[in-house]
């Protein structure tokens, strides 16, 4: 899980980042044989958290889940004040002092037996000022002899990575200027079974043998509907034009004061019509 996404902590995790908080302060009693006040911080971040374990998140031995603290103010000031009596107060501060003990105790002796592996992270850090947890993990397992892990077990991959190597062979496959989305479209009207686009035709439009170009299955119906669109616009354009192009010479219609033959009022004689008189 994502540590942005993580919103509980189990106990065995918080005593882990007890021994973290003091780890700096054991380490310069380790190699400099005293400390500073460097650890002003982390002494006080480990301090509220062993505190909180005991009065409010149930995890003392001694006081079980009792309660022992409120939180006033959550959203401002965030204080808490404890809601127990004075000889109370008392054991949680015993209690408190020996959980930091216990964890600055851990720190020394991981750092003693790991001084090789400590000096070498603390070259990298002179050099590069951070450090990432990837390159902490290649630092220790090289000074350890820890082989690397393997990326995954042979023939294992997760469903997205599946999916994406994939879409990354099949775009390959695709011809050029057609997307992933329209490869897969094809890939199912191509399924055994389904009265659909020929199956012998390679998603590259090329027929075995032949070198001639085929038309998949997406560009067929592309071309279907162009068409239509082609008629359409020809049947527009068809009504738009002059009579005499449609129908002939025996639709003219009426121009300089002309009738074009054969359409004259059915109480005329038909003729020619020529200067106003019928001949």
């Amino acid at each position: 899980m994502p540590e942005e996404e993580k919103y509980l902590n189990t106990e065995a995790e918080l005593r882990d980042m007890l021994v973290g908080l003091v780890g700096g302060r054991a380490a310069e009693e380790v190699v400099f044989d005293t400390v500073t006040t460097g650890a002003a911080n982390d002494i006080e971040k480990a301090t509220d958290i062993a505190r909180n374990m005991i009065t409010r998140y149930g995890m003392s031995k001694k006081f079980g889940l009792v309660g022992l603290a409120t939180v006033e103010s959550q959203y401002l000031e965030g204080r808490t004040a404890l809601n127990c009596s004075d000889t109370t107060a008392a054991m949680i501060d015993e209690e408190v002092v020996e959980i930091l003990k216990e964890s600055y105790d851990k720190a020394l002796e991981l750092l003693r037996e790991n001084r090789e592996v400590m000096d070498k992270l603390a070259e990298f850090l002179i050099e590069k000022e951070t450090i990432t947890g990837k390159e902490f993990m290649e630092i220790f397992r090289r000074e350890k002899g820890l082989p690397e892990p393997e990326e995954g077990k042979p023939g294992e991959k997760g469903a997205e990575s599946g999916q994406v190597a994939d879409d990354r062979a099949r775009q390959k496959a695709a011809p050029s200027g057609q997307t992933a989305a329209e490869t897969s479209v094809q890939d199912a009207l191509q399924q055994p079974g389904q009265d659909t686009a020929p199956q012998a035709v390679e998603n590259t439009g090329e027929s075995a043998g032949s070198g001639e170009t085929v038309p998949n299955a997406i560009e067929t119906e592309s071309s279907v509907e162009e068409a239509d669109s082609a008629d359409a616009e020809n049947d527009a354009h068809k009504a738009q034009i002059p009579a005499e192009e449609e129908h002939g010479p025996d639709s003219q219609r009426q121009e300089n004061g002309r009738e074009p033959e054969g359409m004259q009022n059915d109480s005329h004689p038909v003729g020619r019509f020529s200067n106003g008189r019928i001949d």
